[in-house]
């Protein structure tokens, strides 16, 4: 008779455990009939398993009950293999003595994984702990030594294999099962005064030591990530590149951040070892800086850094400019003094240290020399303007102020007011300008013929390679076989009035136009400031005038019997003949040509109106 599959297999079970109950009924006195308890142990399972109890270090179960973590089910469990397993699987077995392993907030992967056998041996170990292996060979089997220990600069506790030094092996409150805090678990070798200070770094305030910090090993001293120096390329991974500007500390150009700071804290801010002044003065002298009469006052408070950047600037000597690019001196002083129609070079480009003393000097304002006179600040790049035959008064007594604003100006020039209405604050306007005002006088344009500093001509008047009357008028006028003397030399303003005048063509006095009218000496009043009025009102004579015929004096002959006069003959600035003689008078039929041929002691003249003469000085 056949039974189904699932019949024989109830029959089978049933079988089996009966067998089982009555083996456990009567396991001990079968054990210890058949000899199986371990005379030397007194363990009933030491005589087969011997090796589990021989060591140094013997797992407490083993040593006493190994039914602590075995099932015994009574029986020899040689005949029934299988019944004598572990009461149960993975980390429940080991947690049933010591106690869960895995409630902290970082718990080994073994111990996560449940592979407490990963480490640990069941029953018994050389080492202590039951470990498998000894000091970082146990660690190593998972962990790669090459990563954690083949550094150039180790740890000190990972040179010693001391892993359990830093971290806890199971479980940890802490990252990376630290045995605390990051930053308090480095402080259980080094000194906690690392961090007590004024300042202390950020990556050490919040226990981040790793920040800067390989903690295994490093290719670096201090087990730094980076190098320090040269290049700061550690610094730099978080403070970025403060070498890039135009002007760098030396310092910080060199990597030499720990020059200035300290690493992990410092007694004043910024982590410096010093503050203020103080700090600056180990390296830069403090001799020009002391003893000043007008220190400023950045300096003589120890505020270095209120005008200077300590790692680098876009200006000179590490001078900070304002949010707004403005140079540095305008988060203090007023900006609006460099914002006229005109600024002062050096102010534009932001050099105010080309003037003033920029942390003390012994002149007010902190001025690097003096601007009374004897004026020296000024002539620093301006030179002396005091050297040449006319000099402005002003500029002879050093008041350059007196018509100059230092920093910026609404004219020109860094003038404190435009043309004319700075001039005229001190010459007077009535006595320059008349009836007939000089163009540029009447146009404020003083400097057009004015040089405002000195020169060398009377009157501050302009001279290049010509009169600076013709940079304006035609010279061509100053050009002939003859030229009237004052002309010649350049001295118009010995006939014209050069700001304005009562008269026509700025004469200094009369002078009628045309040229056939009777002459008087009143008509030709100008021409008699110079030339004796004998010459045309006497006769005879034998020196009032070089026109004679023996001593017959012909400018009288021409002037009082005839509708001649002066300029009837004669040009007054040059003429084509000798004695400023014109070729022609007049125009179209009225013109009347002259010819002059001058001779040993007088001359020949030929007219359109009259037959060739002759005349000499010595009949």
């Amino acid at each position: 008779m056949s039974f189904p599959v699932s019949l024989k297999g109830v029959v089978t079970l049933g079988l089996f455990c009966t067998a089982l109950i009555l083996a456990s009924l009567d396991s001990r006195a079968t054990a210890a009939s058949r000899g199986d308890i371990d005379p030397v142990s007194g363990k009933p399972c030491a005589r087969c398993h011997p090796s589990k109890i021989d060591g140094v270090n013997v797992h407490e179960p083993v040593k006493s009950d190994c039914a602590a973590c075995h099932r015994t089910a009574g029986g020899d469990h040689r005949e029934l293999p299988g019944l004598f397993g572990v009461k149960t699987t993975g980390p429940r077995l080991c947690e049933e003595c010591h106690g869960d392993m895995t409630s902290q907030k970082s718990v080994h992967k073994p111990i996560r994984e449940g592979s407490c056998l990963g480490c640990h041996a069941p029953h018994n170990s050389p080492l202590k702990k039951l470990l498998r292996y000894e000091g970082t060979r146990l660690c190593f089997s998972c962990h790669s030594r090459l990563v954690i220990a083949t550094w150039p600069y180790p740890h000190k506790p990972v040179a010693a294999g001391d892993c359990t030094g830093c971290h806890t092996p199971h479980q940890s409150q802490a990252p990376k099962l630290l045995k605390s805090d990051k930053q308090l678990v480095c402080f259980n070798c080094h000194n906690p005064a690392l961090v007590k200070g004024e300042s202390v770094h950020k990556p050490v305030a919040e226990g981040n030591c790793g920040g800067c910090h390989d903690v295994h090993g490093a290719n670096y001293p201090k087990l730094l990530k980076l190098p320090g120096t040269p290049a700061a390329l550690l610094c730099s991974r978080c403070h970025g590149n403060l070498a890039s500007q135009k002007t760098v500390h030396s310092p910080v150009r060199e990597g030499k951040c720990l020059a200035c700071h300290s690493v992990h804290s410092a007694p004043a801010k910024k982590l410096l070892a010093k503050s203020g002044s103080e700090f600056c003065f180990q390296c830069h002298d403090k001799t020009p800086f002391s003893g000043k009469r007008f220190p400023h006052e950045p300096v003589a408070s120890g505020a270095c850094l209120e005008c200077h950047d300590p790692h680098q600037a876009t200006a000179p000597k590490l001078v900070r400019k304002t949010n707004d690019g403005q140079l540095i001196c305008f988060s203090c002083h007023d900006k609006t003094i460099a914002s006229g129609a005109s600024v002062h070079g050096p102010v534009a480009g932001g050099d105010c240290g080309a003037c003033h003393t920029v942390h003390g000097g012994d002149q007010p304002r902190l001025l690097k020399a003096s601007i009374t006179p004897p004026v020296k600040l000024c002539q620093e790049c301006h030179g002396t303007m005091a050297t040449e035959k006319s000099v402005h008064w002003h500029v002879k007594q050093g008041e350059c102020l007196a018509c100059h604003q230092p920093h910026s100006a609404p004219a020109k020039k860094l003038l404190r007011a435009a043309g004319e209405k700075l001039c005229f604050e001190c010459h007077r306007k009535e006595r320059l300008l008349g009836a007939f005002p000089h163009s540029p006088a009447a146009a404020g344009d003083c400097m057009a013929c004015h040089d405002p500093h000195q020169a060398k001509e009377t009157a501050l008047i302009k001279l290049a390679d010509k009169p600076v009357c013709f940079s304006c008028h035609d010279k061509a006028m100053a050009t002939g076989v003859s030229v009237h003397p004052p002309v010649a030399v350049g001295e118009c303003n010995a006939c014209h009035a050069t700001h304005g005048s009562d008269q026509p063509k700025l004469l200094k006095a009369r002078l009628a136009t045309g040229s056939s009218l009777a002459f008087s000496t009143e008509q030709f009043e100008l021409c008699f400031t110079c030339h004796d009025v004998a010459a045309m009102t006497t006769p005879d004579t034998d020196k009032a005038t070089a026109f004679r015929d023996g001593n017959k004096n012909l400018h009288y002959a021409h002037v009082q019997n005839g509708m001649v006069a002066c300029r009837s003959c004669h040009d007054f600035h040059a003429a084509p003949q000798p004695h400023l003689l014109k070729e022609k008078e007049g125009s179209g039929k009225k013109a009347v040509t002259l010819t002059f041929k001058p001779t040993a002691n007088g001359g020949n003249c030929t007219m359109s109106c009259h037959d060739s003469i002759a005349y000499d000085r010595k009949r």
